[in-house]
């Protein structure tokens, strides 16, 4: 494993386990994703700092609000990096009461209200949200059942690309197209939607995608195409070798294999740990968001499939949580 992924990985776990004591009862599932939260900004996380920063949360934003609410410990883990505490937070919240304008209110609305904090200057913001209300009512005209909130954030990112919303929307169904025998409906309009990042023809690049998920397969990893496909597809037009991706995902799941999260009954299974292992891997593919001044299409396509993975996160623990809250009556 090279020097930079093998500290990456040593310091995931360090994060992950500083997480889990500090908010011990969030769903087992988030903390991956606050981990490495710190994994992207070359940090080790102490308790203190994370204590420190989700009491700056409480104090500053209310008990009622999304933000803490199922992402509260991203929210603080996203304060924890932050040179200005009170800034980020004015700049989330202003944000989301922006985005409120136009969307329906949800914690997804929270997750794109902090990736506008960390791409954009203020004076940007209101015109990239107008932008993604255009392209959101073109996907969802094209799909009705399938859009949902989630695609919210897709929206909101693609509207940085050269391309107009015209064109998005054709590059899209193209690639939707082609793919759609691969998973389900649901799945492959949120692979389209990463794709299109990229300025490759939708033939091209849906091609590639088929290999590299055909090299996945060969390589004996274990996935789930409802969790794992948006990640494939945003390493998948990065550029850089299908084989060494592959091959570094495979070295970061042999190494999480070993570790206490992923070991035993009550570990993560091998699924989740490919989630987790390619995501890892996705970081060294990308900049810091913050420290980067001029932010590539690829990494955007990165940090909407890790901010899709957080939603679907949201979705899956506020469906275990109505079943819980319902079963106990």
């Amino acid at each position: 494993m090279k020097t930079n992924m093998n500290d990456i990985c040593n310091n995931y776990i360090v994060n992950y386990n500083t997480v889990k004591s500090v908010f011990k009862h969030e769903s087992e599932y988030i903390y991956p994703i606050c981990a490495n939260v710190f994994c992207t900004h070359n940090r080790i996380i102490s308790e203190d700092e994370l204590i420190q920063s989700n009491k700056i949360l409480k104090e500053n934003i209310s008990a009622f609000s999304n933000f803490r609410g199922l992402v509260k410990a991203y929210i603080a883990s996203i304060i924890a990096v932050s040179d200005n505490s009170e800034k980020v937070i004015k700049k989330m919240t202003t944000n989301y009461d922006l985005l409120k304008k136009e969307f329906s209110s949800s914690s997804y609305l929270t997750v794109i209200s902090i990736i506008l904090s960390e791409l954009f200057d203020d004076e940007k913001v209101v015109n990239i949200i107008s932008k993604g209300k255009e392209l959101y009512k073109k996907i969802k005209k094209e799909h009705p059942l399938l859009t949902s909130s989630e695609d919210v954030i897709f929206a909101i990112l693609l509207v940085l690309s050269e391309k107009s919303t015209d064109q998005l929307i054709v590059d899209m169904e193209e690639s939707y197209k082609i793919l759609k025998p691969l998973a389900s409906n649901n799945v492959i309009q949120s692979v389209s939607h990463i794709l299109a990042f990229s300025n490759k023809s939708p033939a091209e690049k849906s091609e590639y995608f088929k290999k590299f998920i055909e090299a996945i397969n060969s390589s004996g990893l274990k996935y789930s195409k409802d969790r794992a496909f948006t990640t494939l597809a945003s390493l998948s037009i990065i550029d850089a070798d299908m084989n060494e991706i592959i091959d570094n995902i495979k070295e970061v799941d042999e190494f999480l294999s070993k570790q206490k999260p992923y070991k035993g009954v009550f570990g993560f299974d091998q699924k989740s740990r490919f989630m987790n292992a390619a995501m890892l891997v996705s970081n060294v593919y990308s900049n810091s968001i913050i420290s980067s001044a001029a932010v590539s299409t690829s990494t955007i396509a990165i940090v909407a499939a890790q901010q899709a993975a957080l939603c679907a996160i949201i979705t899956s623990t506020a469906a275990t949580s109505a079943l819980t809250a319902t079963s106990s009556y």
